[in-house]
């Protein structure tokens, strides 16, 4: 039992009666005000057959107070809950370069503890129920330190993890996570420092950050085929991993309070002329969004939020932007009602971050400043109850927030026919196709805009479209069984190929693509003009090895661009200029030559390091033009032929064939052969 509750409990029993209320000051209520249950600061016993509540601490006589027992050396950086109902605060010393951590008993007035850290480099996560201070220190491995109550040397835990973990601390099971994004996976730590995996995450596509305050919840996204962009994010429980709500698009900050979960965007108003902050505030336990309320930007300036699972209420904080924030009020929100009051609360110029927790048995905020310099220090922590204060503001009522990406474009009726036989081509290799209008599902992730076939109401053009699909088709099933599977992520999405009519390009002088790719969420992204769906589409190659090399490099690591350079001509180095490029603009005339130019002069194979000069562009187009040559097709003089490049024939240029055995090594991690030796093979049969 809390040892501050039994002896308040113990001299309970030689009172009389006793009473809880809360006076309100001048001007707000004239009789006493009896604390709600919901947010009592008493402790219950039993006198003869009476449930008397003791508080624990007396009523406040201001809504809120400063403390005479609190004074720091330096300024406040941060406030959590403590055990056994006190307030761990750190605090770092500009003067010495030092940090300090702190216990503070709210209920006496007293500070029972401090620990000295090393340097201003560590930073207070919080305490375990056993009164253990846990600090993490900022180092190249994520490193905890554990202060056992009584001791001042701490238990030091180094976390094998290559990157920073966002440490958040459970008191009530005296234990600490943190996302172990190599695991994919929930780790936590015990107090005798035994690392263990909490829960696996494989069904996340990202996961987000926690939430702690009595109950612990973690924002996440899963892979879902429901919105435009695949992912699909919410708010989860850590007990169960249960979904409790949608996360609308958007979205800049999560705030939890008793019963709700409210959604923070900043955001310009529909008319225009102005920004407000805008709240969307779900029912924890239906998980639906049902009220929303928007908050001008010229009556709450811009605003930061703080809430508590465990209170009714949270904590706004506005001020100017700028360099230096200059904080101007600090308001109490009631997201459950809509309603809002200023507290208040004077802050000076010095005021440089505000931090704060709930604490449920006392029933107050602490609200700790961040002051610049040392000064203040025993003005540096404040007690506030919510209770004392009317709230006076009433928020202004908003639409719902409608969540965009789930508003999906769909084709027209007359390319009923042609969408029937995408599904077909869908269902056999386990893609996604867009065609005609639907293009704009995939246009609003892309720099380019798109044009699409249904601009174009000539009755020619759904025959068109019909047999260019008709000939994805035959490009598709090149690939080797089960290819494009590995694009998929826990079965959903994956390779999204959008046919479109062109690219809206206006300026003459800007780079005008056949084709691009992108990753969009849980989608591998390839926009394609339609007409270049014959003869097996380089194009389509090209833009798919794109693809390939985004998914491996997720997978396994990116392409070791020091190791490619190595394959290049000594000196030389990409352009990275694609508007140049389209005007055709290579002045500096130390392009190397190129296998399109050796074909054009003689077959001299120890020339040519690249394809063609959109290869000199960047590396990424240097490889994609080396597997889309495979697949493209050329007029031999001598036989009157038309014959296709293949791999054998890139192989007899010793520069092209040690790029070309460079990507197979690499790709060759995810899909477990060299894709393209299957395909080449594949269009023998089929020209056979």
């Amino acid at each position: 039992m809390n040892k501050r509750i039994f002896a308040i409990m113990a001299a309970a029993a030689i009172l009389s009666t006793v009473s809880c209320s809360r006076v309100m000051p001048s001007g707000n209520r004239s009789e006493p005000v009896t604390a709600p249950a919901a947010e009592t600061t008493a402790a219950e016993t039993v006198t003869g057959t009476t449930a008397v509540a003791i508080p624990l601490m007396p009523p406040m006589t201001e809504p809120y107070q400063y403390f005479e027992g609190f004074d720091v050396s330096g300024s406040v950086r941060s406030v959590f809950n403590g055990s056994d109902n006190t307030i761990a605060v750190q605090a770092d010393d500009y003067e010495t370069g030092m940090s300090s951590c702190y216990v503070f008993d709210p209920v006496s007035d007293k500070m029972i503890r401090s620990i000295q850290l090393p340097d201003t480099n560590y930073r207070l996560r919080g305490m375990f129920s056993n009164g253990t201070v846990i600090v993490e220190k900022m180092a190249e491995k994520p490193t905890l330190h554990m202060y056992p109550e009584g001791s001042s040397k701490p238990v030091e835990i180094i976390i094998s993890s290559d990157y920073y973990a966002d440490f958040t601390v459970d008191m009530m099971n005296d234990l600490v996570y943190w996302y172990d994004r190599d695991e994919k996976s929930i780790m936590q730590v015990n107090d005798s420092g035994k690392i263990s995996k909490y829960m696996s995450c494989d069904r996340y596509w990202d996961f987000c950050q926690f939430s702690y305050d009595g109950e612990m919840f973690f924002e996440a996204a899963e892979i879902s085929e429901n919105t435009l962009d695949g992912i699909e994010r919410g708010i989860y429980s850590l007990s169960d991993g249960s979904r409790i709500t949608g996360v609308p698009v958007g979205t800049g900050s999560i705030v939890f309070t008793k019963d709700n979960v409210t959604a923070v965007r900043f955001d310009l108003d529909a008319n225009g002329e102005g920004s407000s902050t805008y709240l969307s505030v779900a029912d924890k336990n239906s998980g639906k969004a049902e009220k929303a309320y928007r908050l001008p930007l010229d009556q709450f300036a811009n605003l930061e939020f703080k809430g508590s699972s465990k209170s009714d209420h949270g904590i706004a904080i506005s001020y100017n932007s700028g360099m230096f924030s200059d904080f101007r009020d600090v308001y109490l929100i009631d997201f459950k009602k809509g309603m809002a009051v200023n507290t208040g609360i004077e802050l000076s110029s010095d005021v440089q971050n505000i931090s704060c927790c709930y604490s449920e048995n006392i029933g107050r905020w602490f609200i700790g400043l961040t002051r610049t310099g040392n000064s203040n220090g025993s003005r540096s922590l404040l007690m506030l109850d919510p209770d004392m204060f009317e709230f006076d503001t009433e928020l202004e009522s908003s639409e719902v927030w409608k969540n965009d990406d789930h508003e999906f474009t769909k084709a027209g009726e007359g390319f009923s026919q042609i969408r029937k036989e995408a599904d077909k081509i869908e269902s056999e290799f386990g893609v996604r196709i867009l065609v005609g209008d639907e293009v704009m599902n995939s246009e609003k992730y892309s720099q380019y805009s798109f044009i699409s076939t249904e601009e174009n109401t000539d009755s020619y053009v759904i025959e068109n479209e019909m047999n260019n699909v008709m000939e994805l088709r035959k490009t598709l099933s090149l690939y080797p069984k089960g290819f494009f599977r590995h694009f998929r992520t826990n079965g959903k999405c994956g390779l999204r190929i959008a046919l479109v009519a062109d690219f809206d390009i206006q300026d003459p002088f800007r780079f005008h693509p056949l084709g691009v790719s992108y990753n969009t969420g849980g989608w591998y992204d390839i926009a394609v003009n339609s007409s270049t769906m014959y003869e097996y589409g380089g194009t389509l190659h090209h833009e798919i090895w794109h693809s390939a090399e985004q998914l491996v490099g997720k997978r396994f690591g990116e392409i070791d661009e020091k190791e490619w350079r190595k394959l290049d001509p000594e000196g030389f180095d990409y352009y990275y200029d694609f508007d140049s490029y389209a005007s055709g603009d290579r002045s500096d005339g130390k392009a190397p030559l190129l296998l399109t130019d050796v074909y054009q002069i003689e077959k001299n194979y120890d020339i040519p390091y690249f394809i063609s000069d959109y290869s000199l562009l960047t590396p990424m187009e240097d490889r994609a033009t080396i597997i889309e040559q495979m697949f493209q097709w050329y007029y031999d003089e001598e036989t009157d032929e038309m014959y296709m490049i293949g791999e054998d024939e890139l192989r007899k240029y010793p520069h092209l064939a040690a790029k070309l055995d460079f990507l197979a090594d690499w790709s060759e991690q995810e899909f477990g052969c060299v894709y393209w030796e299957e395909m080449l093979r594949n269009m023998e049969k089929a020209a056979a």
